[in-house]
């Protein structure tokens, strides 16, 4: 069986051991896929839902003789699948300063709930999946075990989230402003007053053309393309 879901683009390929000639099928395919007769794919974008049966025929080549198979093709629409969570894994808050995160997931998910319970001065809004509040203590790696739910199924995801204290919050301490030459190579190292700040909670916007930021190893690297002032955030 194969699935889809209407109005998101849908692709199917009919493998085969031996060399094919072509594909055929006897059944229509459900309105919005078609089938490409030499690749054997099955694609498009399915318009209505339901369950449809199709029998397919390849051809061989040599030896000559074709073989036919079914293939039930199940349909959806969106809301009949269960969620699925797209939230980030990590998040990072501050002990006195307010704190939101947004569970995020697909196919109508309308229930949510944790396995575990939250650090002090945060909740969950079970209707919404907003967790909010302002954290009371510092917790390292603590895990939320998190699960979401419709009325076809549910997801679970854990998120580690740090809460550190107050006097942990970063502060950019490299230069300011620096200056780049057109055609040369420029590198400039991202640095802050958190000897054990992590590089991936920082990031870089509106870098000049022929520049890129180096996630990694928090600095900002390349040979500048034209002549202009740049404010980088």
């Amino acid at each position: 069986m194969m699935r889809g879901v209407v109005g998101q683009p849908f692709s199917y390929q009919i493998e085969m051991s031996l060399p094919i000639v072509d594909y055929s099928s006897v059944a229509s395919l459900p309105n919005g896929l078609t089938l490409d007769q030499e690749s054997g794919l099955i694609s498009g974008t399915p318009v209505n839902n339901g369950d449809q049966t199709i029998q397919l025929t390849a051809n061989f080549n040599y030896p000559p003789y074709a073989t036919r198979a079914e293939l039930l093709v199940r349909i959806s629409e969106e809301s009949e699948l269960a969620p699925m969570i797209q939230s980030p894994a990590t998040a990072v808050a501050w002990v006195g300063v307010p704190f939101e995160y947004q569970i995020e997931a697909t196919n109508g998910a309308d229930h949510y709930f944790m396995n575990s319970g939250l650090p002090q001065g945060l909740s969950l809004n079970q209707e919404t999946g907003l967790i909010a509040g302002t954290p009371e203590l510092a917790q390292e790696h603590e895990q939320l075990y998190i699960v979401v739910q419709n009325q076809l199924g549910s997801a679970e995801s854990i998120v580690t989230l740090d809460i550190l204290e107050p006097d942990r919050i970063a502060h950019v301490t490299s230069l300011a402003q620096v200056s780049a030459t057109v055609g040369e190579f420029f590198e400039y190292q991202i640095e802050t007053n958190l000897e054990t700040f992590k590089p991936h909670q920082m990031s870089a916007y509106n870098l000049p053309s022929g520049l890129e930021y180096d996630e990694a190893n928090s600095r900002v690297f390349g040979v500048p393309q034209y002549i202009n002032d740049e404010t980088v955030e």
